[in-house]
Order: structure tokens, then C-alpha cells, then sequence
């Protein structure tokens, strides 16, 4: 260049201000898109969108998941954990859970939103192994806010000893998911009691 200035100089733009206001319409762009797309409707069946959130409470961690559908919108949180490690053992002899009010080991499940869901399989992570968990009986639905039932709801593994590929130890860690009829997958962490 010979001595011309370019506008972005002339204006005192700089390259970062540049940089953030080039991201800010990207991100403006593509959050109108996700709109649009939200918005419209296939043949009669509303779009399904999903949303989480890590919340932190004590050594806990608690994700919601939000899901739309016609009949309207289920946000289930996993609330509380109550693990005894003295109930997974690779010596257990159960890969299943069932559900109902809080007792032994357990999850509790707490829906805010106006539609239930159903949980449909779990995974608990011991010692770094991930262990999958069925329901071994009924349905487990976590109903609607305001249901005079199942809300909350808690997965129990109560019967017989948790089958993990490790045993558990109290004071240690865990992680897992909690996988609901919709698709959404629900995040927890505690520690072992």
C-alpha cells in the first residue's frame, strides 16, 4: 500500500473488535436458522429439540433435559443419588433396576415440565467401567409436573446385588446416565456410600 490507510484502521477497528463482531453475526445467523428450523413442522409431528444444563450441587451432578413434543414439553432432572456400594459388586447377580419411592439404592428422577417420560435404560460408570442397567419390570414414566403420581420418581436397585464389572467402594466416585424414551440422556455424578 502506499500510505493509504484502510477503513478498519482509519475507523480504530482492530482486529480483535473485528474478530468478535464477524463471531457475533455468525452465532446471530445460525441461532435464526435453529428458529426456522424449530418452528416448522413435518406432516403433522413437531420437531424435537433438546437442551442441557449442568447444574453443580454439592458433589452432585444434576442435568436437565428438555424435550418438545405435541403434547407438550418434559424437563426431567435427576434430584438425588443414593448409591451403596455394598450393592454393586461383580459378584452381583442383577443388570436391572426398577422404579418406585426412594429406598436402598437409588436415583431420584424430577420432571418440570408438562409432558411425562419414560426412563428406558441406565449406565453407571465404576472405577472408569461403564455398567448398563435395564428395567427389569413394568414402565418407569416420570409424569408431568402437578401428577398426583410418579413425580418424582426414583430407579431402585434394591432386590438383589448390582452386577459391575468392578466392585464399588464407598467414598468413591461415580458417574452414569439415565437414557428417557424421547432420546434425551440425562447426566449424574455422586460418591459411593
Amino acid at each position: 500500500m502506499t500510505g493509504r490507510k484502510s477503513f478498519a484502521a482509519s475507523a480504530g477497528i482492530t482486529s480483535p473488535v473485528a474478530a468478535i463482531v464477524i463471531v457475533i453475526i455468525v452465532c446471530g445467523s445460525a441461532f435464526g436458522i435453529v428458529e426456522l428450523q424449530l418452528s416448522s413442522t413435518d406432516s403433522g409431528r413437531s420437531t424435537v429439540t433438546a437442551t442441557v444444563t449442568t447444574t453443580l450441587i454439592s458433589t452432585t451432578t444434576i442435568v436437565s433435559s428438555t424435550r418438545l413434543t405435541q403434547g407438550g414439553v418434559a424437563q426431567v432432572t435427576v434430584t438425588a443419588t443414593a448409591l451403596k456400594a455394598a450393592d454393586f459388586l461383580a459378584a452381583g447377580t442383577s443388570t436391572g433396576f426398577t422404579c418406585g419411592a426412594a429406598d436402598g439404592s437409588y436415583l431420584t428422577l424430577t420432571n418440570s415440565g408438562t409432558a411425562q417420560a419414560t426412563v428406558t435404560s441406565m449406565t453407571l460408570v465404576v472405577a472408569g467401567v461403564s455398567n448398563t442397567f435395564a428395567l427389569t419390570a413394568g414402565s418407569c414414566t416420570v409424569a408431568a409436573v402437578g401428577a398426583a403420581a410418579n413425580n418424582p420418581q426414583s430407579l431402585l436397585f434394591v432386590a438383589v446385588l448390582s452386577h459391575t464389572t468392578v466392585n464399588a467402594v464407598a467414598g468413591n466416585a461415580f458417574t452414569g446416565t439415565v437414557t428417557l424414551n424421547n432420546g434425551a440422556v440425562l447426566l449424574f455424578a455422586g460418591t459411593f456410600q
